[in-house]
Formats: C-alpha cells, sequence, structure tokens
C-alpha cells in the first residue's frame, strides 16, 4: 500500500509522467528469470533444473523483494535531477532505487565484460542484461524476449526462444480489471487474488500499472501446461470466478475475452441496449465482430 500511496502522490505532483509498472515477485521472476537462464547457458552451464534454480538465486541474492516497480522518467537534466530527489524522498524509507539511463548501462556493460574473468562481476553482468529490456520497456522499445516468460511460468522449457506460445502445450490466461490507484484497493485485489487463484491451486502472477492519478491497470495472469486438460479446465474456471468476484468488488475488466464477454456485456445496462441498436443499424447482417462486446 505505501509504494502505490507513494507512486500516486509522485503522478499528481506531474514527478512522473509515464506508465509505472509494479510486478509481485513471481511477475519478476517470470520476466527476467528465463535471460538469466539463457545467459548461464551460454556461459557454459548445463541445461536443466540445476541451472533454472540458480538463476532463480540470482535474482534472490540481487535483492527483488515481494514487488518492483519499473518507470520512465522523462525531461530535462533539471527535471531528471529534481525527480531522482523526490522519488527518493517518496519510497527511501521502504524501498529501493535503482536510476538507469543508457550511458551508465553501455559503460556498466563495458566494464563487465573487460572484467568478466572475475565470478561475482559476471554475475552482475548477467543481472543487466536480464533487467536491460525492462529498462528497454520504459522508454517504449519493443522486444520479443517478453515471449519467454510465457513458457518459463507454464514450465515449458524446452520452447524458450520459440516466438509462436501457440505452437507448444504453453496456457495462459488474463484477468485485467481496473482498479482506483489507492493502497487499500490494491491490497483488496492482491488478497482476493491470491484467494481464488488458491482455491484452484494456481499460483497469479499480478502487475497493477499506474495508468494516472486515480486508476490503475490490473494485468493477472494464470500459466497451465494446455496439454493436460483437468488443469486446462480449472484455469478457465479459476478466471471465469476471478473475473466474477472483479466486477463484484467495482473493480470492472478493461477487456475480456470472447468467453467472458457475459462479465461486461448485459441485456439490464441501457448502454449495451443502446450498442445493440446502433449496431442493428450500422451492420445489419451481423458480420462485424459478432459476439464481441454487444448483445448480438
Amino acid at each position: 500500500p505505501m509504494l502505490i500511496e507513494a507512486l500516486a502522490s509522485l503522478r499528481a505532483r506531474e514527478i512522473i509522467s509515464t506508465v509505472a509498472h509494479v510486478g509481485d515477485r513471481t511477475r519478476s521472476y517470470m520476466t527476467m528469470a528465463p535471460l538469466l537462464y539463457e545467459q548461464l547457458v551460454s556461459a557454459g552451464e548445463r541445461p536443466g533444473e540445476a541451472t533454472r534454480a540458480k538463476a532463480i538465486r540470482m535474482l534472490e541474492a540481487g535483492g527483488f523483494g515481494p514487488w518492483s516497480a519499473a518507470i520512465g522518467v522523462l525531461g530535462t537534466s533539471a527535471r531528471l535531477k529534481t525527480a531522482r530527489r523526490e522519488i527518493r524522498a517518496a519510497v527511501g524509507g521502504f524501498a529501493k532505487t535503482m536510476f538507469l539511463n543508457d550511458r551508465l548501462i553501455t559503460k556498466s556493460k563495458a566494464l563487465g565484460g573487460a572484467l568478466s574473468f572475475i565470478p561475482f562481476i559476471r554475475d552482475q553482468l548477467m543481472m543487466l542484461r536480464a533487467v536491460e529490456p525492462v529498462y528497454g520497456w520504459t522508454r517504449g522499445d519493443t522486444t520479443d524476449v517478453s515471449i519467454m516468460a510465457l513458457y518459463w511460468a507454464s514450465g515449458d522449457f524446452d520452447n524458450l526462444s520459440r516466438l509462436d506460445p501457440d505452437q507448444s502445450n504453453c496456457g495462459v490466461l488474463y484477468c485485467l480489471p481496473i482498479v482506483p490507484a489507492t493502497g487499500e484497493d490494491v491490497r483488496n485485489l492482491v488478497e482476493e487474488t491470491r484467494r481464488v487463484f488458491g482455491k484452484f491451486q494456481f499460483e497469479p502472477a499480478i502487475t497493477v500499472n499506474l495508468m494516472d492519478d486515480k486508476a490503475m491497470e490490473g494485468v493477472i495472469s494464470l500459466a497451465f501446461d494446455r496439454g493436460d486438460a483437468e488443469r486446462a479446465e480449472l484455469a478457465r474456471a479459476c478466471v471465469q470466478e476471478m473475473e466474477a468476484r472483479y466486477m463484484e468488488m467495482g473493480y470492472p475488466p478493461y477487456r475480456v475475452g470472447i468467453n467472458s464477454m457475459h462479465q461486461v456485456v448485459s441485456e439490464k445496462d441501457p448502454f449495451w441496449r443502446t450498442a445493440r441498436a446502433l449496431k442493428k443499424a450500422l451492420d445489419p447482417n451481423g458480420v462485424i465482430a459478432p459476439g464481441r462486446y454487444n448483445l448480438i
């Protein structure tokens, strides 16, 4: 809660103006562990469970706590200096801060490469390379490496470098609620998410993205093995129950899949009745996105 309140305050004061991505430990590990794993294998470690466990230990040693936040800070040199001071003041009592920029990353990689014969330095260089894509996201860079997280989370370690998860048994479903940007609401969201997922014996990966000083966008993912029919059915049931609970809590989704339209589209809502009338007028043959965000 303290982190959410601090970030919302920073956004309200325009110290930060971009989306703040706040992820739990599960999200952080599934994002960066496969990158560390690939680097370890490239460095000569044997592929397999032992090396995957080593990647996790490196993240633990790197100080990634229960929650981590990635934020892009933009502006002039003077504005960035002020932002660093304000961010440290806002979160310094309960969180560690690390500020990265292009020059620092380039110099650190060069120095790390020159001293990579030292085990500690080599590990830190690997950690930097794992963090670098996350830094890139805060700049708006695109990358394919995030796909690796889907394979890692579902236990499909043989396909980490493949770009099409649909060609494997890697399964993932999402819940995407909108939540007020308050510590209490986010805590309620997290507690209820873990309760419902636990009921179905799944572990959620939770991210809440601060869109502005009023609202946060939840990205809650559920990973499973599609080759296991029983687990796949449980995964679908879990998401349906989770989405229903979010609606009851007043956290409606900003996007749902075709199997979850009933969670948001209702005959009782005048908005959807109006949308149906408009669609009938504009698309009398019903050829445009049937069943998507409409009563027809």
